[in-house]
């Protein structure tokens, strides 16, 4: 009885993981959309509003989901500080301290990083040409996930589930 009880709570534990994984990906989307779409704040902002960066990171803060709200918040305090840090610095600093925890892989961050960057410029069409960049790369991202989402979900849970079996097999 315990043995059958065992090897059950492995299959379980299996099909778990494997569902589990499978929801990684759908929170990557999710953040990944979440990413465009504050890009896409701070490009209104900076292009049509003039608004200034701790102000445009404020305005974009209230409208998005944490962690996202929180690094932008973070960002506008560190801007409205200044404490001769470069900007680059700033962004990256901030940057990994809130967003490192999420489902975005090194890539997305790097990507996002490097568009970020951009925004310490003076320049309007610097700042807002990076960003485009950025949307452009991220809605390409953001397409294929979305095309290979379902497949790679239906491959981790058939993983998960065929794990369990095999174990009970094994164990049996």
């Amino acid at each position: 009885m315990l043995r059958n009880m065992l090897l059950l709570a492995a299959l379980l534990s299996c099909a778990g993981l494997g569902f589990l994984r499978a929801g990684e990906d759908a929170r990557r989307l999710a953040q990944l959309l979440m990413l465009n779409r504050t890009a896409r704040m701070l490009t209104q902002e900076i292009a049509a509003a003039r608004t200034p960066l701790p102000e445009a990171f404020l305005r974009a803060a209230g409208r998005v989901e944490e962690p996202f709200a929180s690094w932008l918040t973070a960002m506008a305090g560190e801007l409205d500080a200044y404490d001769r840090q470069s900007f680059a610095s700033v962004f990256r600093d901030k940057t990994g301290q809130y967003l490192a925890g999420t489902q975005l892989t090194a890539q997305d961050l790097r990507e996002w990083e490097e568009a970020g960057v951009m925004l310490g410029y003076p320049d309007i069409q610097v700042q807002t040409g990076a960003l485009t960049l950025y949307l452009s790369e991220n809605e390409r991202t953001i397409a294929a996930l979305r095309e290979e989402l379902p497949r790679r979900r239906k491959l981790f849970r058939s993983l998960g589930i065929l794990g369990g079996v095999f174990l009970v097999i094994l164990f049996w």
